[in-house]
């Protein structure tokens, strides 16, 4: 597989993110996919989506610092910008990625009677030790 920045996706039809160009041998399809596009197929809990969140602020955080430390950062040739993965380009990568993550994360907390939300206001509920926080939510997550 190859990567592409010049290209959109073909689900989703985004170019701000490195694309990874894909070919079907069998039937001859083409095209390219965003890494959000390629985990959209795997169903996600909110924990799962706090966790990924975690990680990509880690790496925001580094990419910002590495920026912050080399601002005189050299061109890419115009023959390379397809394939190229520059720092600043990686950057704006994690940021679109983890504005997708929160959207996601928002999507997810705002579904009223949401078992998936449910479940996790009730682990958080028993972590911090508000039993009746809990007692609460498991009695809406038996009404589902």
């Amino acid at each position: 597989m190859e990567n592409s920045n010049k290209k959109k996706c073909s689900k989703c039809g985004r170019t701000d993110l490195t694309l990874t160009m894909f070919a079907n041998i069998s039937t001859g399809e083409k095209g390219a996919l965003c890494p959000i596009c390629m985990r959209k197929d795997n169903k996600r809990s909110i924990e799962d989506l706090d966790t990924e969140l975690k990680e990509y602020e880690k790496l925001e955080k580094m990419y910002a610092e590495l920026i912050e430390s080399s601002p005189e950062m050299p061109d890419v040739p115009d023959a390379l910008s397809a394939f190229a993965m520059t720092p600043l380009s990686a950057y704006r990568g994690i940021q679109a990625t983890i504005a997708h993550l929160k959207t996601q994360r928002m999507e997810m907390m705002t579904q009223t009677g949401s078992k998936e939300r449910l479940e996790y206001e009730l682990k958080k509920a028993v972590e911090s030790e508000d039993f009746v926080k809990a007692a609460e939510v498991k009695k809406q997550l038996e009404e589902l």
